[in-house]
Protein backbone atom coordinates (compact mmCIF):
# COMPACT_ATOMS: atom_id res chain seq x y z
CA UNK A 1 0.00 0.00 0.00
CA UNK A 2 2.86 2.40 0.84
CA UNK A 3 4.63 1.65 -2.46
CA UNK A 4 1.43 2.38 -4.37
CA UNK A 5 1.10 5.73 -2.64
CA UNK A 6 4.74 6.56 -3.36
CA UNK A 7 4.33 5.71 -7.07
CA UNK A 8 1.16 7.81 -7.26
CA UNK A 9 2.97 10.74 -5.64
CA UNK A 10 5.87 10.43 -8.09
CA UNK A 11 3.48 10.36 -11.04
CA UNK A 12 1.66 13.44 -9.74
CA UNK A 13 5.00 15.23 -9.22
CA UNK A 14 6.09 14.47 -12.80
CA UNK A 15 2.79 15.76 -14.11
CA UNK A 16 3.11 19.00 -12.12
CA UNK A 17 6.72 19.34 -13.24
CA UNK A 18 5.68 18.99 -16.88
CA UNK A 19 3.00 21.67 -16.50
CA UNK A 20 5.31 24.10 -14.70
CA UNK A 21 8.02 23.70 -17.35
CA UNK A 22 5.66 25.23 -19.95
CA UNK A 23 4.72 28.17 -17.72
CA UNK A 24 8.19 29.57 -16.87
CA UNK A 25 11.52 30.02 -18.64
CA UNK A 26 14.26 27.38 -18.71
CA UNK A 27 16.52 29.24 -16.27
CA UNK A 28 13.66 29.78 -13.81
CA UNK A 29 12.66 26.12 -14.08
CA UNK A 30 16.26 25.01 -13.43
CA UNK A 31 16.53 27.29 -10.37
CA UNK A 32 13.21 25.97 -9.04
CA UNK A 33 14.28 22.34 -9.40
CA UNK A 34 17.60 23.03 -7.61
CA UNK A 35 15.74 24.70 -4.74
CA UNK A 36 13.32 21.78 -4.44
CA UNK A 37 16.20 19.29 -4.54
CA UNK A 38 18.09 21.18 -1.82
CA UNK A 39 14.96 21.33 0.34
CA UNK A 40 14.41 17.59 -0.10
CA UNK A 41 17.95 16.84 1.00
CA UNK A 42 17.56 18.97 4.12
CA UNK A 43 14.28 17.26 5.02
CA UNK A 44 15.77 13.81 4.41
CA UNK A 45 18.76 14.62 6.63
CA UNK A 46 16.50 15.87 9.40
CA UNK A 47 14.39 12.71 9.33
CA UNK A 48 17.44 10.44 9.29
CA UNK A 49 18.92 12.20 12.32
CA UNK A 50 15.64 11.89 14.16
CA UNK A 51 15.47 8.15 13.52
CA UNK A 52 19.10 7.70 14.53
CA UNK A 53 18.40 9.40 17.88
CA UNK A 54 15.51 7.00 18.44
CA UNK A 55 17.70 3.98 17.71
CA UNK A 56 20.55 5.13 19.90
CA UNK A 57 20.98 3.31 23.22
CA UNK A 58 19.25 5.25 26.01
CA UNK A 59 21.08 6.50 29.05
CA UNK A 60 20.80 3.49 31.34
CA UNK A 61 22.25 5.33 34.31
CA UNK A 62 19.44 7.92 34.40
CA UNK A 63 16.81 5.21 33.89
CA UNK A 64 18.30 3.17 36.73
CA UNK A 65 18.25 6.18 39.04
CA UNK A 66 14.63 6.88 38.17
CA UNK A 67 13.72 3.25 38.83
CA UNK A 68 15.46 3.30 42.21
CA UNK A 69 13.61 6.48 43.14
CA UNK A 70 10.29 4.90 42.12
CA UNK A 71 10.95 1.69 44.06
CA UNK A 72 11.97 3.73 47.09
CA UNK A 73 8.53 5.35 47.16
CA UNK A 74 6.79 1.95 47.24
CA UNK A 75 7.50 1.55 50.98
CA UNK A 76 6.81 4.31 53.50
CA UNK A 77 7.72 3.59 57.11
CA UNK A 78 6.16 5.95 59.66
CA UNK A 79 6.43 3.52 62.59
CA UNK A 80 9.07 3.11 65.27
CA UNK A 81 10.11 -0.23 63.79
CA UNK A 82 13.30 -0.24 61.70
CA UNK A 83 12.64 -2.24 58.55
CA UNK A 84 15.26 -4.73 57.40
CA UNK A 85 16.26 -4.99 53.72
CA UNK A 86 14.35 -8.29 53.43
CA UNK A 87 11.20 -6.71 54.88
CA UNK A 88 11.46 -3.79 52.47
CA UNK A 89 11.94 -6.16 49.54
CA UNK A 90 8.84 -8.03 50.66
CA UNK A 91 6.70 -4.91 51.17
CA UNK A 92 7.63 -3.64 47.71
CA UNK A 93 5.57 -6.47 46.25
CA UNK A 94 2.50 -4.61 47.54
CA UNK A 95 -0.62 -5.93 49.22
CA UNK A 96 -2.15 -8.02 46.44
CA UNK A 97 0.92 -10.18 45.86
CA UNK A 98 0.06 -13.89 46.11
CA UNK A 99 2.68 -16.16 47.65
CA UNK A 100 3.25 -19.62 46.24
CA UNK A 101 1.43 -21.94 48.68
CA UNK A 102 3.21 -24.87 50.26
CA UNK A 103 -0.01 -26.88 49.95
CA UNK A 104 -3.16 -26.58 47.87
CA UNK A 105 -5.76 -24.78 50.02
CA UNK A 106 -8.62 -27.18 49.25
CA UNK A 107 -10.99 -25.98 51.99
CA UNK A 108 -10.41 -22.31 51.17
CA UNK A 109 -11.05 -22.85 47.46
CA UNK A 110 -14.23 -24.83 48.12
CA UNK A 111 -15.50 -22.12 50.46
CA UNK A 112 -14.76 -19.38 47.93
CA UNK A 113 -16.52 -21.12 45.02
CA UNK A 114 -19.38 -22.64 47.00
CA UNK A 115 -21.93 -20.77 44.90
CA UNK A 116 -20.38 -22.18 41.71
CA UNK A 117 -20.64 -25.71 43.11
CA UNK A 118 -24.37 -25.20 43.64
CA UNK A 119 -24.88 -24.29 39.99
CA UNK A 120 -22.50 -26.94 38.60
CA UNK A 121 -24.28 -29.21 36.08
CA UNK A 122 -24.73 -32.88 36.82
CA UNK A 123 -22.01 -33.82 34.32
CA UNK A 124 -19.39 -32.41 36.70
CA UNK A 125 -20.65 -32.73 40.30
CA UNK A 126 -18.98 -30.95 43.16
CA UNK A 127 -17.55 -34.23 44.46
CA UNK A 128 -15.49 -34.71 41.32
CA UNK A 129 -14.14 -31.17 41.62
CA UNK A 130 -13.16 -31.82 45.24
CA UNK A 131 -11.30 -34.96 44.16
CA UNK A 132 -9.43 -32.97 41.52
CA UNK A 133 -8.40 -30.43 44.15
CA UNK A 134 -7.24 -33.15 46.55
CA UNK A 135 -5.05 -34.74 43.87
CA UNK A 136 -3.54 -31.45 42.76
CA UNK A 137 -0.05 -30.46 43.90
CA UNK A 138 1.39 -27.02 44.67
CA UNK A 139 4.04 -25.46 42.40
CA UNK A 140 7.59 -26.53 43.12
CA UNK A 141 9.14 -23.11 42.48
CA UNK A 142 8.58 -20.43 45.13
CA UNK A 143 8.10 -16.81 44.09
CA UNK A 144 9.84 -15.37 47.19
CA UNK A 145 13.15 -16.13 48.82
CA UNK A 146 13.64 -17.85 52.17
CA UNK A 147 14.71 -14.52 53.70
CA UNK A 148 11.51 -12.83 52.52
CA UNK A 149 9.43 -15.70 53.92
CA UNK A 150 11.08 -15.20 57.30
CA UNK A 151 10.44 -11.47 56.98
CA UNK A 152 6.75 -12.26 56.48
CA UNK A 153 6.65 -14.14 59.79
CA UNK A 154 8.49 -11.34 61.58
CA UNK A 155 6.01 -8.72 60.35
CA UNK A 156 3.05 -10.89 61.36
CA UNK A 157 4.46 -11.50 64.83
CA UNK A 158 5.11 -7.80 65.43
CA UNK A 159 1.90 -6.66 67.16
CA UNK A 160 3.01 -3.06 67.48
CA UNK A 161 2.79 -2.17 63.76
CA UNK A 162 0.21 -2.28 60.99
CA UNK A 163 0.88 -2.71 57.27
CA UNK A 164 -1.67 -0.77 55.20
CA UNK A 165 -2.08 0.28 51.58
CA UNK A 166 -1.84 4.01 50.95
CA UNK A 167 -4.98 5.96 50.13
CA UNK A 168 -3.47 7.11 46.81
CA UNK A 169 -0.51 5.73 44.94
CA UNK A 170 0.96 2.25 44.72
CA UNK A 171 2.64 2.32 48.12
CA UNK A 172 2.68 0.28 51.31
CA UNK A 173 2.62 2.15 54.62
CA UNK A 174 3.94 0.77 57.91
CA UNK A 175 2.61 2.63 60.95
CA UNK A 176 2.28 2.16 64.70
CA UNK A 177 -0.86 0.29 65.72
CA UNK A 178 -1.42 2.58 68.70
CA UNK A 179 -1.40 5.68 66.48
CA UNK A 180 -3.84 4.03 64.10
CA UNK A 181 -6.24 3.13 66.93
CA UNK A 182 -6.11 6.66 68.34
CA UNK A 183 -7.06 8.22 65.01
CA UNK A 184 -9.83 5.69 64.36
CA UNK A 185 -11.24 6.27 67.84
CA UNK A 186 -11.18 10.03 67.28
CA UNK A 187 -13.13 9.59 64.03
CA UNK A 188 -15.78 7.43 65.69
CA UNK A 189 -16.30 10.04 68.41
CA UNK A 190 -18.11 12.20 65.85
CA UNK A 191 -21.70 11.77 67.07
CA UNK A 192 -23.08 13.69 64.08
CA UNK A 193 -21.94 10.95 61.74
CA UNK A 194 -21.92 7.81 63.89
CA UNK A 195 -24.10 6.56 66.74
CA UNK A 196 -23.02 4.02 69.35
CA UNK A 197 -24.89 0.73 69.81
CA UNK A 198 -24.72 0.13 73.57
CA UNK A 199 -26.82 -3.04 73.43
CA UNK A 200 -25.65 -5.89 71.21
CA UNK A 201 -29.26 -7.00 70.84
CA UNK A 202 -29.96 -3.80 68.89
CA UNK A 203 -27.46 -4.71 66.17
CA UNK A 204 -29.43 -4.03 62.94
CA UNK A 205 -27.50 -6.56 60.84
CA UNK A 206 -29.75 -9.56 61.51
CA UNK A 207 -33.02 -7.62 61.29
CA UNK A 208 -31.95 -5.96 58.03
CA UNK A 209 -30.91 -9.30 56.55
CA UNK A 210 -34.23 -10.91 57.56
CA UNK A 211 -36.21 -8.02 56.10
CA UNK A 212 -34.28 -8.16 52.83
CA UNK A 213 -34.67 -11.92 52.59
CA UNK A 214 -38.44 -11.69 53.08
CA UNK A 215 -38.72 -9.13 50.29
CA UNK A 216 -36.56 -11.22 47.98
CA UNK A 217 -38.75 -14.23 48.76
CA UNK A 218 -41.81 -12.19 47.74
CA UNK A 219 -40.13 -11.33 44.45
CA UNK A 220 -39.33 -14.98 43.87
CA UNK A 221 -42.87 -16.05 44.71
CA UNK A 222 -44.35 -13.48 42.31
CA UNK A 223 -42.08 -14.72 39.48
CA UNK A 224 -39.90 -11.61 39.27
CA UNK A 225 -36.83 -13.55 40.42
CA UNK A 226 -35.66 -16.95 39.27
CA UNK A 227 -34.25 -19.53 41.67
CA UNK A 228 -30.74 -18.85 40.41
CA UNK A 229 -31.07 -15.06 40.85
CA UNK A 230 -32.57 -15.51 44.30
CA UNK A 231 -29.64 -17.69 45.43
CA UNK A 232 -27.15 -15.15 44.11
CA UNK A 233 -28.51 -12.03 45.81
CA UNK A 234 -29.97 -13.34 49.06
CA UNK A 235 -27.87 -12.53 52.15
CA UNK A 236 -25.72 -15.45 53.27
CA UNK A 237 -24.03 -15.15 56.66
CA UNK A 238 -24.32 -11.35 56.76
CA UNK A 239 -21.77 -9.34 58.71
CA UNK A 240 -21.84 -5.73 59.95
CA UNK A 241 -20.25 -3.09 57.77
CA UNK A 242 -16.55 -2.63 58.47
CA UNK A 243 -14.90 0.68 59.29
CA UNK A 244 -11.21 1.33 58.70
CA UNK A 245 -8.84 4.05 57.55
CA UNK A 246 -6.20 4.42 54.85
CA UNK A 247 -3.20 6.75 55.38
CA UNK A 248 -3.19 9.81 53.13
CA UNK A 249 0.53 10.02 52.42
CA UNK A 250 0.02 12.51 49.58
CA UNK A 251 -0.85 15.20 52.13
CA UNK A 252 2.44 15.12 54.10
CA UNK A 253 6.09 15.77 53.36
CA UNK A 254 8.21 12.63 52.93
CA UNK A 255 11.97 12.17 53.10
CA UNK A 256 14.15 9.53 51.44
CA UNK A 257 15.93 7.13 53.77
CA UNK A 258 18.17 4.48 52.21
CA UNK A 259 15.81 2.26 50.18
CA UNK A 260 12.44 3.56 51.41
CA UNK A 261 10.70 6.74 52.51
CA UNK A 262 9.79 8.10 55.92
CA UNK A 263 8.31 11.29 57.36
CA UNK A 264 10.26 14.50 56.84
CA UNK A 265 9.12 15.60 60.31
CA UNK A 266 8.79 12.65 62.74
CA UNK A 267 6.06 14.34 64.78
CA UNK A 268 3.79 14.78 61.74
CA UNK A 269 0.44 13.02 62.01
CA UNK A 270 -0.68 11.38 58.76
CA UNK A 271 -4.45 11.78 58.31
CA UNK A 272 -6.59 8.74 57.58
CA UNK A 273 -9.32 8.49 54.99
CA UNK A 274 -12.34 6.81 56.59
CA UNK A 275 -13.73 3.82 54.68
CA UNK A 276 -17.10 2.19 55.37
CA UNK A 277 -16.98 -1.20 53.70
CA UNK A 278 -20.40 -2.80 53.18
CA UNK A 279 -19.04 -5.97 51.57
CA UNK A 280 -21.04 -8.89 52.94
CA UNK A 281 -23.47 -6.65 54.83
CA UNK A 282 -27.21 -6.53 53.99
CA UNK A 283 -28.80 -3.58 52.25
CA UNK A 284 -31.54 -1.51 53.87
CA UNK A 285 -34.58 -0.82 51.68
CA UNK A 286 -37.48 1.35 52.85
CA UNK A 287 -41.06 0.10 52.31
CA UNK A 288 -41.97 3.15 50.18
CA UNK A 289 -39.13 2.45 47.74
CA UNK A 290 -40.06 -1.25 47.68
CA UNK A 291 -43.71 -0.50 46.79
CA UNK A 292 -43.02 2.09 44.09
CA UNK A 293 -40.00 0.61 42.34
CA UNK A 294 -40.39 -1.42 39.16
CA UNK A 295 -39.29 -5.00 38.55
CA UNK A 296 -35.89 -4.03 37.13
CA UNK A 297 -35.11 -1.32 39.69
CA UNK A 298 -36.24 -3.60 42.54
CA UNK A 299 -33.74 -6.18 41.45
CA UNK A 300 -31.01 -3.56 41.14
CA UNK A 301 -31.72 -2.13 44.60
CA UNK A 302 -31.71 -5.60 46.11
CA UNK A 303 -28.32 -6.34 44.57
CA UNK A 304 -26.91 -3.05 45.80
Amino acid sequence: MCHCKINDAKAAAREIQHKVSHLITTNEFSTLMKTISHQNQREEKRIRERHQRKLQRPDTSSDEKQREETMRRWVINISDHDLTPDEISLLRRWMNFAFTPKRVPVKEIITAVEQIFRETPKTRPAGDICNILKKSKPPKCLNISAEERRATKNLKMNEEILVLPADKGNATVVMNKIDYKKQISAMLQDTKTYSRLNDKRHNPTSSTANSLQRKLADLKKSGNLTDSEYCKIKPNDPVPAAFYGLPKIHNVQLAAKDDHYTLATPSTLIPLRSINSCIGSPTIMSPSIWQTCSHRSARTLAIL
